[in-house]
């Protein structure tokens, strides 16, 4: 969505003018003086992201400290491109992985409890129901976050976020 699609659409396949003359407008226009569009142009002409990004498979449970992905610039002269990127992965990346942590924290002492007081965790699948879609910021929070939940639930009033499990996981819930 944002590294192929968004840059194609936005960037590559905009005139190298038009990018750098909007690039030019929002700096000079926030920071002040002069802004250099070298590097936007430079970019442009390249026509490709020059990045290597390396990521552990998705839903896959790590330990605090270990990174999820790693963002590597194969052009040194593209060097600040990697900061960007960490940036608009990290926004993107934090709610579905915030979820995912928190629902697969509530499955276990769902499990715990369930064992102990009934001897089965039947029915656990669906007792973290989420109904979170009421509370987030828009649709696409919506379904990062209902995506997160469901690989510890089942049970969810979030239609939108099924739709995607099944649309981009080839996932039937």
């Amino acid at each position: 969505k944002y590294l192929v699609k968004l840059f194609n659409e936005n960037f590559f396949n905009r005139s190298e003018d038009e990018v750098a003359a909007e690039y030019e407008y929002v700096i000079e226009n926030t920071l002040g003086g002069v802004a250099d569009s070298s590097h936007i142009r430079a970019l442009h002409r390249l026509g490709y992201l020059p990045l290597e990004i390396k990521a552990v498979p998705e839903g896959t449970k790590i330990p605090i400290k270990v990174p999820t992905l790693t963002i590597h610039n194969t052009l040194p002269e593209f060097y600040w491109l990697t900061n960007y990127f960490e940036t608009l992965m990290s926004s993107e990346l934090w709610l579905p992985s915030n979820s995912a942590t928190i629902a697969s924290r509530y499955r276990e002492d769902l499990e715990k409890w369930a064992l102990f007081t009934t001897g089965t965790t039947d029915g656990v699948a669906f007792q973290g129901h989420d109904f979170s879609f009421r509370g987030m910021q828009g649709l696409d929070s919506a379904v990062s976050s209902g995506l997160g939940h469901l690989l510890s639930f089942t049970g969810t009033d979030n239609i939108p976020a099924i739709v995607a499990a099944e649309l981009y996981y080839n996932s039937k819930l």
